[in-house]
């Protein structure tokens, strides 16, 4: 049974192992559908939040809280879409798991002129690292 989800399916959150016990490496991917999700990991393991955004409306995904010292971003990069003039693309977040704990990561959806107004758009992902 997966720890992660339970045993309800869908799970992407617990990476196969080899004979022997050892982790296959692999990055776990998240995206809108998990927002407000729980996700159990280990030290060491990687996973990347992949979310819509327009930036060429000025519309842009940042990191407003990281879960630390639960993981720590690594990497953050736009992707614009191909063939698309003006159209829109993705924000890709890297994390490594830290140290046994929990935390939240907390991204902000909006235009940097528009802070006053708030973000149009949040992404919560609860990380819970285990031993």
């Amino acid at each position: 049974m997966c720890d992660a989800c339970g045993g309800f399916g869908g799970c992407r959150a617990a990476p196969p192992q080899e004979p022997g016990g050892d982790r296959l490496g692999f990055t776990v991917k998240y995206g809108l559908e998990d927002d407000g999700r729980e996700i159990e990991v280990r030290p060491q393991d990687e996973f990347e939040i992949n979310l819509p955004e327009t930036r060429t409306a000025g519309y842009r995904w940042k990191a407003e809280r990281v879960a630390d010292p639960a993981c720590e971003m690594f990497s953050d990069r736009s992707e614009a879409a191909t063939g698309a003039v003006g159209g829109s693309g993705s924000h890709h977040f890297h994390f490594r798991a830290g140290s046994a704990g929990s935390g939240e990561i907390k991204l902000h959806y909006g235009r940097s002129w528009e802070q006053e107004k708030g973000p149009s758009k949040t992404f919560t992902l609860k990380v819970r690292v285990r031993p």
